[in-house]
């Protein structure tokens, strides 16, 4: 996705980020080995939870991993099953949607591309909730 690789860039700087996908281990694997080494500080892959999303068992497990409350996650996601799973986790959901119209709702903000999430942004955002 346009934009994506600048935007984690620019969050890591600032906090922990962690990759959530419903996608199975060995192929999440396969992408990482495209990305630099520890460009996540983990990740989480259906084969790691008893339910991928859209339930919420994802974002609790990351939350959990980083020792921080889904209250306090802020969860970039492009599909409607990985924000039901972010907002039923308790997550705050920044919405780029990529095949799929989202609709804003409390806690979710909808952004046309990830080149527009800034640091500042982010802190606006997550103060706003």
């Amino acid at each position: 996705m346009p934009g994506a690789f600048d935007a984690v860039e620019r969050v890591r700087q600032v906090m922990p980020v962690a990759l959530v996908s419903a996608s199975p281990r060995i192929l999440m694997d396969a992408a990482l080995t495209t990305l630099p080494k520890d460009f996540f500080q983990f990740s989480i892959s259906a084969d790691d939870v008893t339910r991928t999303k859209p339930f919420p068992d994802p974002y609790l497990e990351a939350a959990k991993r980083m020792g921080v409350a889904t209250s306090s996650c802020v969860v970039f996601e492009d599909s409607l099953t990985g924000i039901a799973s972010a907002k039923s986790a308790g997550c705050a959901v920044v919405a780029v949607p990529h095949y799929v119209d989202v609709t804003l709702a409390p806690k979710v903000r909808v952004v046309t591309s990830l080149e527009d999430v800034t640091l500042e942004f982010l802190k606006k955002f997550h103060s706003a909730i």
